[in-house]
């Protein structure tokens, strides 16, 4: 098969140290902070020149000032969830909100699946490891999204997802899982309001998506049962037209707005 013998995607899609180092000066708030941090540590520890200490030194100040500003620009930008059983038109309706203009955060599962089948691992699923690849990959691009111009984000699934997963798939729950569940819940990263996209009463099989329909309710049911444990409020999207599950989500966005008196896209 394969699945366990090959590897999987890097944890590090791409190095928080290489877009730290593409930034324009003074382009993004938070590379100055990083850049003194460095400075700091320079003259506090020693000027760390090997190329390795400085890739992690970078990383470290990347990490810690999105996550600095993601709690400072917390009451500007609203990170929603869309989530829901595996071929329940999630993707559709992301696309249409980015046509709209809202900021998305890509499904980061599906892209360490089609990694893998490149690598020739058929069943990443499989190995242990394929949870916590998919939950490094999701982090790296829900702090990376704080730095976006966004009022409102979608994120096409969440660590919450991944924690469903593992359960669905019986993997334990690693060290590194049950940290990043701990962080989100703790820094309230997501709006508790999230969409659950429901199932369409079938279920298109795709290369990462090799489940039949009654195997993909069970999924629902799993990842629906772990958002109500972690403490979300599920607002159902029901089948439908896709414009008409948009107007839905958007709707819902609006009474939101209004209720918190925020501003943004209407």
């Amino acid at each position: 098969m394969g699945g366990s013998s090959a590897p999987l995607v890097s944890q590090r899609a791409m190095s928080p140290a290489i877009l730290l180092r593409n930034r324009p000066n003074g382009g993004e708030p938070g590379v100055t902070a990083n850049r003194a941090t460095l400075a700091n540590a320079r003259s506090t520890h020693g000027d760390r020149t090997h190329p390795k200490a400085r890739a992690k030194d970078s990383e470290e100040c990347y990490f810690a000032n999105a996550t600095e500003k993601s709690f400072a620009t917390g009451n500007n930008l609203k990170k929603f969830i869309i989530t829901g059983a595996p071929g329940a038109g999630k993707t559709a309706i992301i696309r249409h909100l980015e046509l709209d203009g809202f900021g998305v955060v890509e499904e980061a599962a599906t892209d360490v699946i089609a990694a893998a089948h490149a690598r020739n691992a058929i069943e990443p699923w499989r190995d242990p490891a394929f949870i916590d690849t998919i939950a490094r990959l999701q982090r790296e691009r829900e702090i990376r999204s704080s730095y976006l111009p966004d009022d409102i984000q979608f994120h096409d699934r969440s660590v919450v997802c991944t924690a469903a997963l593992a359960v669905y798939l019986g993997h334990a729950q690693s060290p590194f899982l049950t940290s990043e569940l701990e962080r989100i819940t703790k820094e309230r990263v997501y709006e508790q309001r999230v969409f659950f996209i429901r199932n369409l009463g079938y279920i298109t099989s795709t290369a990462a998506r090799r489940l039949t329909f009654e195997e993909s309710l069970q999924f629902e049911k799993v990842h629906e049962d772990t958002y109500r444990r972690f403490g979300f409020e599920i607002i159902d999207i029901e089948p439908g037209l896709v414009i008409e599950r948009v107007h839905s989500i958007r709707a819902a966005i609006k009474r939101d707005k209004k209720h918190s008196g925020t501003t943004g896209l209407s």
